[in-house]
C-alpha cells in the first residue's frame, strides 16, 4: 500500500509540474487527502486542450485526484477532459487512500 501511495504522489507531482509549465501556478495547500494549485491567470480553452496531452488515459483520472473535478465540474465526456477548469484559477485534486 505504501508503494502505491508513493507512486500516486509521484504521478500527481509530475502532473502538477507539467500543468504549471502551461499555466503558471503554485501549490497553496497539500495534505494526505488532496492538493490545491492556484494559477496566476484563469485557465483558457486552449490551456485545457494542451493539458489533455498530459493525461495518458482520461478514465484513469482518479489516479491523479481528478475524479471530483470531472464529476462535480460537469465534464460531459468530450475533449478537453479538463474543460471544467476553464475560467478557473484553482485546481483542487482530491484522492482517498
Amino acid at each position: 500500500m505504501e508503494e502505491d501511495s508513493e507512486r500516486i504522489v509521484a504521478m500527481v507531482a509530475d502532473l502538477v509540474e507539467e500543468i504549471c509549465e502551461v499555466i503558471p501556478g503554485q501549490i497553496v495547500f497539500a495534505d494526505s487527502a488532496g492538493l490545491k494549485v492556484r494559477f496566476s491567470r484563469p485557465v483558457t480553452f486552449e490551456d485545457a486542450e494542451e493539458l489533455d496531452d498530459f493525461l495518458d488515459d482520461p478514465m484513469a483520472a482518479s489516479d491523479y485526484g481528478l475524479s471530483f473535478l470531472l464529476m462535480e465540474g460537469g465534464w460531459n465526456g468530450e475533449p478537453p477532459v479538463l474543460a471544467p477548469l476553464i475560467g478557473k484559477t484553482l485546481l483542487h485534486l482530491l484522492w482517498d487512500w
